[in-house]
């Protein structure tokens, strides 16, 4: 503990500001310690009557001598040889670590300071790992734009986005930190993990002072409810690919008083007939979830069941009642609502009739003028890219040739150059294969 102190104590003091530098210097201080420490050592071990003080001074100065005690073979098997390589770790390479951590922290060159990290209450959605990349790019370009860039966070989602600000004293410097953050349950309770995605990014101190009371502010509410005893061979076979067993197992408790486990029921039973390719009884247990979970990811599930069996106007209302149950919940986004919704028609053979939930998606890229990557993941939109394959089979079932890239061709006065120039292209090689 002192020697982790000592380094920590000589990184703050004398404003030690490079990670490397300060590696370096605490891994000479823990040597000349680990040294100091088998001199005394080798001292205590010296004949008896020889003055213990006197020999350490004298394997100090002496490496050989003391090399020759320390490296005898008798000295180095079994768990001598453990505890030596322990005791280097934790002597040596730990306080090093722990220093070149210390370094790696905010300095404020005005007031002379090192800087703490306040973590504000607000949380903010998660930003996917494949998404990382890019939006460490835009945060790059702007890192003033954090609040902008970090998608909003939905009421007890187990994963989000966090953040740590630096203040310096009197305002004059700030700083960043975004850790991605998951609450995991061990032994039904809740446990935060987290890593960090940029940090340190030197900010204004007046987006600091915002971060401070952005976000969604929640108390860890998140609820990982126990499989109820009378479906856990269910939920085994389900997990394990075995839906007709997960199928039989849960069926019986689907009209179970108990409200928690019949809806648990229900929900067991309706992927697993999803799974099976059962739509019309998918459909029927999705129902019986939302009859006791409102929410329009539930509707929306009945939607896509409803549209797989091929009762298309029955799913159109199902639909229609997911996106008006989302504009209370909001617990699924417009975007997801309506792909998932499309995919199922497409899926169903319903081309013709995703039409105009796919001209819904087309203006949501005519809003945003942008079809920037980085700004279409961060909202949860799909890549312009993508959008015009995916669509290009509703588009060209429901229209001629000429209509169908009119239909596209309307866009360009809504989007960027860049858009342009890739629905352009795109274009250009429809015509070259039609």
């Amino acid at each position: 503990m002192i020697m982790i102190g000592s380094g920590v104590f000589l990184c703050k003091q004398a404003d030690v500001r490079n990670p490397v530098l300060m590696f370096c210097l605490a891994l000479l201080l823990t040597m000349f310690a680990w040294y100091c420490h088998w001199a005394f050592w080798a001292a205590l071990s010296a004949p008896v009557g020889k003055d213990a003080w006197q020999s350490a001074m004298d394997y100090l100065g002496n490496p050989a001598a003391l090399f020759a005690v320390a490296s005898a073979p008798q000295r180095w098997t079994g768990a001598n040889l453990a505890g030596a390589i322990a005791e280097f770790a934790m002597f040596v390479i730990v306080p090093a670590f722990m220093a070149r951590s210390a370094a790696r922290d905010p300095f404020c060159e005005t007031s002379k300071t090192w800087v703490n990290e306040e973590k504000p209450a607000g949380r903010f959605g998660p930003i996917a790992d494949a998404d990382t990349a890019q939006f460490i790019r835009a945060l790059e370009a702007d890192p003033d734009r954090f609040l902008e860039l970090l998608p909003p966070y939905s009421t007890g989602t187990a994963h989000y986005t966090s953040l740590g600000i630096y203040l310096a004293p009197g305002g004059k410097d700030a700083w960043l930190t975004i850790r991605k953050e998951k609450v995991k349950f061990v032994d039904g309770k809740p446990n935060n993990t987290w890593k960090e995605m940029v940090t340190h990014v030197r900010i204004s101190p007046a987006s600091a002072q915002q971060a401070r009371t952005a976000g969604a502010v929640e108390v860890d509410n998140v609820q990982e409810a126990p499989t109820p005893v009378e479906l856990e061979a269910a939920l085994a076979a389900m997990q394990a690919g075995q839906f007709e067993k997960a199928l039989a197992g849960a069926s019986g408790f689907t009209g179970a008083a108990d409200i928690a486990l019949r809806t648990d029921a229900n929900r067991l039973c309706a992927i697993s007939c999803s799974q099976l390719a059962k739509w019309p009884q998918a459909a029927a247990y999705f129902e019986a979830v939302f009859a006791t979970e409102r929410s329009a990811h539930n509707a929306l599930q009945v939607a896509t069941s409803t549209v797989m069996a091929g009762a298309l106007a029955q799913g159109e209302r199902w639909f229609a009642t997911a996106k008006a149950v989302n504009e209370d919940t909001g617990d699924v986004s417009s975007i997801l609502l309506h792909t998932n919704f499309i995919s199922a028609l497409k899926q169903a053979g319903f081309m013709t009739a995703a039409l105009p939930y796919m001209e819904w998606v087309k203006q949501v890229y005519e809003a945003a003028h942008s079809t920037d990557a980085t700004f279409l993941t961060l909202r949860g939109v799909p890549f312009f890219e993508s959008f015009l394959d995916q669509s290009a089979p509703v588009v060209d079932a429901a229209m001629s040739g000429a209509q169908a890239n009119a239909w596209y061709a309307s866009m360009l006065a809504h989007i960027d150059q860049d858009g342009q120039d890739t629905l352009n292209a795109w274009l250009g090689q429809r015509a070259a294969t039609e």
